[in-house]
């Protein structure tokens, strides 16, 4: 690319328009393939047609304006911060979107920046206080912390939220076990079988 922002930007532009361009062209032959088959009264392939037009317009939106595409994306370019920021803010304007907080979380957990996943397992469980995708990802980074009380306490509640959690009945029996609760893990462990 080159050092001037606005080229870049316009050439990024380019690129997105040619292929939104390309994606319409096949969109069109896709709809007058369909058309023919219909007319010549091949119904299955013409509904085959269709739904492969419209999965593949779907995805090429979806892929372009997704906030997760966008912070794996700055991810993959080494810049973990900002792939988290753009995360948090897209779970600011919509609090009830999950997705944008459990891969904050995950993004910090392999960074190994464990108190700021717990951080945002917080703000998440505060506006989503049922959510167990969120209480889980709290318990593993608790138990990465040696919160083992907190763990502890998490997992009960995943496991009131639901009672079919494994991961979090799994998760309790190690960390009874890390506690040096023994019968407990081994009584948590009968219940996993």
């Amino acid at each position: 690319m080159s050092n001037n922002p606005k080229l870049s930007q316009n050439l990024v532009a380019l690129i997105d328009g040619l292929q939104f361009l390309v994606f319409v062209s096949f969109g069109v032959l896709l709809g007058y393939l369909a058309y023919n088959n219909v007319r010549y009264g091949y119904e299955w392939p013409t509904c085959l047609l269709i739904v492969i037009a419209v999965i593949a317009l779907c995805a090429w939106r979806d892929k372009k304006s997704s906030h997760i595409y966008k912070a794996h994306e700055a991810e993959r370019k080494g810049n973990a911060d900002e792939a988290v920021s753009i995360l948090l803010e897209s779970a600011k304007h919509n609090v009830k979107d999950i997705r944008a907080y459990v891969t904050a979380v995950q993004i910090r957990m392999r960074q190994k920046r464990y108190e700021q996943a717990v951080e945002i397992c917080d703000e998440a469980l505060r506006n989503n206080p049922d959510n167990v995708e969120i209480t889980c990802n709290r318990i593993w980074a608790n138990f990465k912390l040696r919160n083992l009380d907190q763990a502890l306490l998490d997992e009960d509640r995943a496991l009131k939220l639901d009672p079919s959690c494994f991961y979090a009945a799994f998760k309790r029996m190690e960390t009874l076990r890390a506690l040096h609760r023994y019968k407990d893990a081994g009584v948590a462990a009968d219940n996993l079988i």
